[in-house]
């Protein structure tokens, strides 16, 4: 409901229900046109029977039924590697995409965290970082934020990631 309002010989105009006006700001993305990071792979061979996957992710606190689904979202994202790593050009976004999600991860949420927190306090929020990263590179190759998933659970393997705090391997 808009309307005019005299206050002490001033009109005021606008909504007299601000609560019910919603301002989205938009997600500005920067697009990828070509690799940076040149001569690295991200490593498949580690942790090959997802011992350590799952031992991070229990330490993590995490339950049975969401480690069952890790391992297997870890082995769909590796399926999909191997076809994008066909060529070097591949393996490079590749390194790309798994760099910057862990950059996400430190910075946005590791960084702040205590020794002794679980990072799966903070999932929810964690997922919802995975669609930008899926939109920076939606020009290069085709991935989705399950594949990103995948790659978490690697990078957990990898012992690159964490899911408690301050864990000592």
């Amino acid at each position: 409901m808009k309307s005019n309002v005299e206050q002490s010989n001033n009109t005021v105009l606008g909504n007299m229900a601000g609560r019910d006006v919603n301002i989205v700001i938009p997600k500005i993305v920067a697009k990828v046109s070509n690799p940076l990071r040149e001569g690295r792979e991200v490593n498949l061979e580690i942790d090959g029977d997802s011992t350590t996957l799952l031992d991070k992710l229990e330490k993590g606190k995490l339950n049975n039924d969401f480690k069952i689904g890790a391992v297997q979202s870890k082995l769909n994202a590796i399926s999909i590697i191997l076809t994008i790593s066909k060529s070097a050009n591949g393996k490079q976004y590749l390194v790309d995409v798994y760099e910057n999600l862990l950059s996400i991860l430190r910075t946005k949420y590791i960084a702040i965290m205590n020794d002794g927190e679980l990072l799966k306090l903070n999932l929810p929020k964690i997922q919802e970082e995975f669609t930008p990263l899926v939109e920076k590179y939606s020009d290069v190759y085709e991935i989705d934020e399950a594949f990103i998933e995948g790659l978490l659970y690697i990078a957990t393997s990898n012992c690159a990631l964490r899911w408690k705090i301050g864990e000592v391997s």
